[in-house]
């Protein structure tokens, strides 16, 4: 298994690519994300355990959303029982890297516990709305800044680990340590694709929300809601057919590498 080293506008083309996938079939796409959020939300009725059995399966039903964008890329068509393909796909090794997640993910939000008292974590898996509005709220501020600090290598670990180890029959640790340093390789397009995505989750709904406020007044703010959670839809699709497309670019075939003279393999 190789992993590419690839220049930082490839990290531009996994967003405009990974668009492609989604126009290539936009409504199944969306139904495929929607059913996944629902399955997630839907554990929470189940109080302390459903949260965290969603987020130990998190790898698992990642790896259908990223079948699903394969068969599109592909030119084959897309299913909606393509999102539990994971339970069929070296699930043993799935289920390990969901409870190091989630292992990963209360470590982070114990150790952002010291900053807030816990506020954070009580927020994130018991669903505990905070005692003050977020912004008055200094501790959990600074929380909320290092977990999502410390959360940057997990994210790494954890970028192509479900794909690598339903799709090469890796162990849960070996995919965690290629995706690691595959994502290290490649820091400087994951940089540019940070920025891009910065971009379009935050700037520009921000200023096409002020922009229709401004000019239709008070109607405009219900109408801005309205046009702006379309783009929200279509951005989120698209970010997760990026996530296939960043792997199908670091983590060519043999064949494909060869044709791109621009890409250094990497062990």
């Amino acid at each position: 298994m190789r992993a590419l080293r690839l220049p930082a506008i490839r990290g531009l083309a996994w967003i405009t690519e990974g668009y492609r996938l989604f126009a290539k079939s936009p409504l199944l796409l969306v139904l495929l994300i929607l059913a996944y959020w629902f399955l997630m939300l839907g554990s929470n009725v189940i109080p302390i355990l459903g949260p965290l059995a969603a987020t130990a399966l998190i790898p698992t039903f990642s790896v259908g959303l990223m079948v699903a964008c394969r068969a599109l890329d592909r030119g084959e068509a897309a299913e909606m029982n393509q999102l539990f393909t994971g339970f069929r796909s070296n699930f043993p090794a799935l289920l390990r890297l969901g409870l190091a997640y989630l292992v990963s993910t209360v470590a982070i939000l114990a150790i952002s516990a010291l900053f807030d008292g816990g506020t954070l974590m009580k927020m994130m898996l018991l669903g505990v709305h905070p005692a003050a509005d977020f912004g008055d709220d200094d501790g959990l501020l600074l929380a909320t800044e290092v977990a999502m600090l410390l959360f940057v290598p997990v994210l790494m670990g954890f970028w192509f680990a479900p794909m690598l180890a339903a799709w090469h029959g890796m162990p849960a640790f070996k995919s965690i340590f290629f995706s690691y340093f595959a994502c290290l390789h490649n820091v400087r397009a994951f940089l540019i694709y940070g920025a891009v995505l910065a971009t379009l989750a935050i700037v520009v709904p921000a200023v096409l929300f002020a922009l229709l406020a401004a000019i239709l007044q008070s109607p405009g703010v219900k109408f801005a809601v309205i046009v702006v959670m379309p783009f929200f839809l279509v951005l989120v699709a698209t970010v997760f057919a990026s996530f296939y497309t960043s792997y199908r670019d670091i983590f060519r075939e043999p064949e494909a590498s060869a044709a791109a003279p621009d890409a250094t393999p990497e062990s």
